[in-house]
């Protein structure tokens, strides 16, 4: 949550991602908490309302489908950056081909004899 840019007590949200010491801040699209039901430590709403049950929930998902996104980049052999794995959770990753070793051979001849 940020704090600072809250109105009327009422803060966006945003997902933290880390990835290989790079850190990078990603809004979360409609969706903001009251600032005096936000607990800074855990990162999430107080479970003393509805409201911060909901949150909770959502962030959960959230968690869990970034964790979901990196398994399968790793599963996949693509390589997992900031902007591969924020692509990812926001739909916009291209599918990427593995280069085949025989293929980089081949582009190698063909770059030496230029």
């Amino acid at each position: 949550m940020r704090a600072e840019r809250a109105k009327d007590g009422i803060a966006p949200v945003f997902l933290g991602l880390v990835v290989d010491g790079c850190k990078n801040y990603l809004a979360l699209k409609n969706f903001q908490a009251d600032t005096n039901h936000w607990d800074k430590v855990k990162g999430g709403g107080r479970k003393d309302t509805k409201q911060c049950r909901a949150i909770n929930e959502y962030l959960d998902e959230v968690r869990i489908a970034i964790r979901g996104h990196y398994r399968d980049m790793e599963l996949n052999g693509i390589r997992i950056t900031i902007d591969t794995l924020k692509d990812a959770f926001l739909g916009n990753l291209r599918e990427e081909t593995p280069i085949m070793f025989s293929e980089l051979i081949a582009y190698h001849n063909e770059q030496a004899l230029l």
